[in-house]
């Protein structure tokens, strides 16, 4: 056989690329974990370099700077305005509960919802120990849960931050370590790739810490024109979900209309065609101004990407779908369409 043979003829490589694939399924949340810290540290590196140009500090003395700033920030931000975004939060997760139970009691008057019937003898002899025993074993269980998970996520967030300061305080360590593992041949056309995806995270990522500071902000201004006393905790979980391309504004969009036509009818509508407009604003205009000089992601792709690995990896899967798409085109269009097909990329 001669080497024209195609990829799919070569049971070697068909059993490798399996393996692979079944290996980051399995591994595939740490592998996230190590993402995120990756597009952490690109974020610490992006600001460095950008203080050390603009400043006599050298590049280390600069992300010092930068991670001091940062936290203080969030240090701030945390004495300032968490306490009081959270007690909204509640308010606002107890005003979405009031309003799911109207909306079932209204169902239920037009015998949409059947209630079970209970029987006789069991609500007779067990019905007081089930309604007692019942309800604190649920609220253990849920304690329990919520307990653990808060501790996964700190955990989780902790390495995270660690990763991200450690790679990018030397992010060159690690390139040349990876580098070794490429043969010689092919070392220059890796580090272009790996420059190119830089590249292209940095202004994506950009590109969405500007979406989330002007959706965040021109919401919780309209919100508090408009009277929404809930205003700063939907404000900051608007900002928050709108790192999430498409799905995460929808997603925040949800629980300010609800609110808002709580308020009553014209507050709804108000509310509505002002969010759209800034949606609108933002997904037409802002957005794609920055993101033009990384990787312009059609809408259909990414959303077919944010699902798929939703569905696969859960919610981490989720928030990481856009970064972790524009690394895949960033891929494609350097190694098959430039260097197998012989054509120009699209992107960067």
């Amino acid at each position: 056989m001669t080497e024209t043979r195609t990829f799919l003829q070569r049971p070697g490589a068909v059993l490798l690329a399996i393996a692979l694939a079944f290996f980051v399924w399995y591994v595939g949340d740490v592998l996230l974990v190590i993402f995120a810290g990756i597009l952490l540290a690109v974020a610490l590196s992006s600001a460095s370099d950008g203080l050390a140009q603009w400043t006599p500090l050298n590049r280390g003395f600069s992300l010092l700077v930068v991670i001091i700033l940062a936290g203080a920030g969030l240090v701030g931000l945390g004495f300032l305005v968490v306490p009081q975004a959270m007690e909204e939060l509640w308010a606002l997760w107890e005003r979405l509960a009031a309003i799911v139970t109207d909306i079932q009691r209204w169902a239920q008057q037009f015998a949409m919802f059947d209630a079970p019937e209970e029987n006789g003898e069991n609500s007779e002899t067990g019905g007081v120990t089930e309604s007692l025993v019942g309800p604190v074993q649920e609220a253990a269980g849920a304690a329990a849960g919520a307990l653990m998970t808060t501790l996964g996520a700190l955990g989780t967030i902790l390495i995270i931050l660690i990763l991200g300061g450690f790679i990018a305080a030397n992010p060159e360590l690690y390139l040349r370590g990876f580098r070794k593992l490429v043969p010689q041949r092919h070392r220059s056309r890796f580090s272009d790739v790996v420059g190119l995806t830089s590249y292209g995270l940095r202004w994506w990522l950009l590109g969405q810490l500007v979406s989330m500071a002007m959706l965040g902000i021109s919401t919780g201004i309209g919100l508090y024109l408009f009277g929404i006393d809930l205003w700063l905790g939907l404000a900051l979980l608007t900002a928050l979900l709108t790192f999430i391309p498409f799905l995460g504004p929808i997603l925040a969009g949800v629980p300010i209309v609800a609110v808002a036509f709580a308020d009553g009818l014209d507050t709804g509508l108000f509310v509505l065609g002002f969010y759209l407009v800034v949606q609108t604003i933002e997904g037409n205009i802002i957005t794609p101004m920055i993101q033009e000089r990384a990787v312009m992601m059609p809408p259909a792709l990414l959303i077919g990407m944010q699902v798929l690995f939703g569905a696969l990896f859960g919610l981490p899967g989720l928030i990481l779908a856009a970064p972790l798409t524009v690394v895949g085109m960033i891929a494609v269009n350097t190694l098959y369409i430039e260097d197998v097909l012989g054509d120009e990329r699209a992107v960067p």
